[in-house]
This record gives structure tokens, C-alpha cells and sequence, in this order.
């Protein structure tokens, strides 16, 4: 789950998935929509991508991630009787911190490039992504609506 998007190869990764299941049995996987489907995701990159320059490459969309993709891994593996779904959940945040902090001291992309950015550039975009997120309303919780594609085949026999 949430991991095809990551990995360098998702069609090998998918074909192992395949070889490892026994036959008539099922593999399932989901992957976030990581470019339209992430709202919160969004705020963060879109803010980021209008101060820092170097940004702009990091919001190409990863593998797998535009809808039909992943149906379209798992057909190129074998799989049978593919369905695909759209999920929806709600990414909650209590306030502007419970929603940055892991954006700093979390693990991949975005921890990884702004620790690489010089404080005063940290601290910018930091100010931008808190009025992007406040919108002119008092720190508090926030909900955005998050999707993922989700799909399960079955091994031929």
C-alpha cells in the first residue's frame, strides 16, 4: 500500500508481486494522486515551487499515480480480473505546526530539499506555505478531502 509510486521500478515491483502470489490468488496495492488528488501536498509544492525555482521539478507527477495507471502496471504483469477505485479520505491537521512540521522533519522530498535551502530561504517559504495554509483565517484545524488509486488482480491459473 502507497509504495508503487516510490520505488524505481513499479512495473518489476508489480511482476515480482505477480510471481510471489500463488495462482488464482489476488494482489492489491494503492498509490496517492500525488499531483491533483493531494490538496494538502499541493499547498505545500505550489507555494515552495513560486519562491524556489528548484521546486518546480520535484511536482512532476511520480509513476503510477494518474488514474488508469496502476490498472495498467497490473495488466503489464499479468494480472487478471483488475479492478481499479478511487479512495477518499480526509487528511486532518490540528494547526499550522501539526501540518509543517513534518514537511521539516519528516522523510523524503520535501524534508530532504529544504534542508538543503539556506535558513533565510527556509524561513521564507515556511512564511508563505503559514498564509497559504492560515488563508487569512486564525490558526486551527484544517481537513482536505486526499485520494488514492486503488487496484486488485488476481494470478492467472
Amino acid at each position: 500500500m502507497l509504495i508503487l509510486h516510490f520505488v524505481a521500478d513499479p512495473q518489476r515491483a508489480a511482476a515480482e508481486m505477480r510471481r510471489v502470489v500463488r495462482p488464482g490468488g489476488v494482489a492489491a496495492a494503492a498509490v496517492w494522486d500525488n499531483y491533483g488528488g493531494m490538496p494538502a501536498h499541493r499547498l505545500f509544492w505550489d507555494t515552495f515551487s513560486a519562491i524556489e525555482p528548484t521546486a518546480r521539478p520535484k511536482l512532476v507527477a511520480r509513476p503510477t499515480t494518474q488514474p488508469g495507471e496502476l490498472k495498467k502496471t497490473f495488466a503489464n504483469a499479468g494480472f487478471i480480473d483488475i479492478t481499479e477505485t478511487m479512495l477518499t479520505i480526509r487528511m486532518e491537521f490540528g494547526g499550522f505546526d501539526d501540518y509543517w512540521l513534518p514537511q521539516v522533519y519528516g522523510q523524503g522530498t520535501t524534508a530532504e530539499l529544504l534542508a538543503k535551502l539556506p535558513q533565510h530561504t527556509q524561513e521564507r517559504v515556511q512564511s508563505a506555505v503559514r498564509a497559504a495554509y492560515l488563508d487569512n483565517r486564525p490558526d486551527g484545524p484544517r481537513s482536505f478531502a486526499s485520494v488514492a488509486w486503488a487496484v486488485r488482480g488476481v494470478v492467472p491459473d
